[in-house]
């Protein structure tokens, strides 16, 4: 008799760990990866624990399931990968891989898509400065600026130079809740990963005073609601119930100025910073629109997955915002769903 197989696209950390879970079950697993290295963006992620107490970001978990994957028995990863065809039989799938340029031919008895996300393009912003400005970086940047240079003092802050930032601004939002650009929807994790990085600076940096412009704070649980009450209870860390509308680079103090409402006094106000941090958000990943004709699943209205097509599972971001813990738990009970498909 056949060994049970499940075939799972991208090996970010919720295509890993719904892999570990199916192949901890004596199930045969095809883990194919379309760049030359398995997990995803959280490998781009730092530690973000403030004084040296976890600040619970989830960063550090993917170390161990990778480890545990190279030498799993029961898996095989493909790098350099793409599915190049799909058909079904007898709820059995045909699955063509193309791996460089060779092609592997997989009988498969269910598939997981697990193709994570895309990071919003701060550019489509422009008049943020992104890319134009040199003070202005996304939050994606200094996550793996801190992550390369790990614990960062005053003397190495390489984004602005030789320069001891005074003035740091946050600007959340950016790519989400925005209809103009088909981004209705809220990405999760921006106020998370803001908050948490607002302490980071604040603790490589005592003197800097941090302002956070924001449109709503989505609060989402208890970790959250204590990481929000040790920002508010900063003395230099302010919350701006405001969205500026453009920065411009002051280049005599090598600086950025921001124009925004001030809601209490009714009036603009511009204000310089040294550094200037766009909260990006998720977007559905560049993949969808081809892994959705090769499956013939669905997307919703913003590019996400839908669950849809018998055999086919959906884990992780693909099919929506999730943080890194949540990406997990939604991989884990996706893992569970194949097996009770098998």
């Amino acid at each position: 008799m056949r060994e049970k197989s499940v075939l799972i696209i991208g090996a970010g950390i919720a295509g890993i760990t719904s892999a570990l879970e199916i192949a901890d079950k004596d199930i045969i697993v095809h883990l194919i990866e379309k760049t030359s290295s398995i997990g995803g963006h959280v490998q781009g992620f730092c530690c973000k624990a403030v004084d040296n107490v976890c600040t619970k970001c989830g960063a550090c978990l993917l170390k161990d399931k990778i480890d545990k994957i190279k030498v799993h028995p029961n898996v095989k990863i493909y790098l350099d990968s793409n599915i190049s065809d799909v058909s079904k039989s007898n709820d059995k799938f045909s699955v063509q891989i193309k791996q460089n340029n060779k092609n592997n031919s997989l009988e498969i008895d269910a598939i997981v898509v697990a193709t994570g996300f895309t990071p919003f393009d701060a550019r489509q912003k422009g008049r943020f400065g992104y890319g134009r400005i040199p003070y202005v970086f996304t939050g994606l940047d200094i996550e793996e600026y801190f992550k390369e240079k790990g614990n960062v003092g005053v003397q190495n802050f390489e984004p602005i130079s030789d320069n001891i930032p005074k003035q740091i601004a946050f600007i959340q939002c950016v790519g989400s809740r925005d209809p103009h650009l088909n981004k209705g929807y809220c990405s999760r994790v921006c106020c998370r990963y803001a908050l948490r990085l607002a302490m980071m600076l604040r603790e490589a940096f005592p003197e800097v005073k941090v302002d956070v412009f924001y449109m709503d704070i989505q609060s989402s649980g208890k970790e959250f609601n204590m990481l929000y009450d040790q920002c508010k209870d900063d003395s230099k860390i302010e919350f701006i119930k405001s969205i500026p509308t453009r920065a411009q680079e002051i280049s005599e103090t090598k600086s950025v100025r921001i124009l925004y409402e001030d809601m209490t006094e009714a009036k603009l106000v511009e204000r310089d910073y040294d550094l200037l941090v766009l909260s990006i958000g998720i977007t559905p990943s560049e993949e969808n629109q081809r892994i959705e004709s090769l499956l013939g699943i669905n997307t919703d209205e913003f590019g996400f997955f839908e669950p849809n097509a018998q055999g086919v599972f959906l884990s992780g971001t693909c099919e929506g915002p999730k943080s890194i813990s949540e990406s997990i738990q939604h991989a884990e009970k996706t893992a569970l769903d194949v097996m009770e498909y098998l």
